[in-house]
């Protein structure tokens, strides 16, 4: 089931003591950040934080609920205490990991890879059957690239 726009509308007013809080959709669901760092989803019209030492120490009477089938449990967060929903942002902040940094690593270029050596003279393998000496011996079903 998805969740409803006003939900989330809900959800974003009781966050309003956080600091740089968006949402975006995704597949029917909703992912919070706070200063572009994922912290909090709302999924089935339940509000999610993410399992973390800190929220449950903050929050140590939470329930917990998974926001799929076979996802790990997360607190559901009840609290309608606005101060305390922002003190646990903050106190999860430093373990997110760096956006920035993620989205520079996954830019970042492969090396090129090898050339095969040319055939040693005499041989009578041509250039579009050699193999890598370090490649796996394809099998008769297997076809060629």
């Amino acid at each position: 089931m998805a969740s409803s726009s006003e939900y989330l509308t809900h959800v974003l007013d009781l966050l309003t003591e956080a600091e740089a809080i968006t949402s975006r959709a995704m597949m029917g669901e909703y992912v919070l950040y706070s200063h572009g760092k994922v912290f909090d989803r709302v999924s089935d019209d339940r509000f999610l934080f993410k399992d973390t030492e800190a929220a449950r120490a903050l929050l140590p009477s939470a329930t917990r609920a998974t926001p799929y089938p076979g996802a790990k449990q997360m607190p559901l967060v009840e609290s309608e205490d606005r101060e305390l929903l922002a003190q646990t942002i903050r106190a999860m902040f430093p373990v997110f990991p760096n956006p920035d940094l993620e989205r520079r690593n996954s830019r970042r270029r492969k090396p090129p890879r090898a050339e095969v050596p040319a055939s040693p003279p005499g041989s009578t393998q041509d250039s579009s059957t050699r193999r890598s000496p370090t490649a796996a011996p394809r099998s008769a079903a297997s076809p060629r690239r």
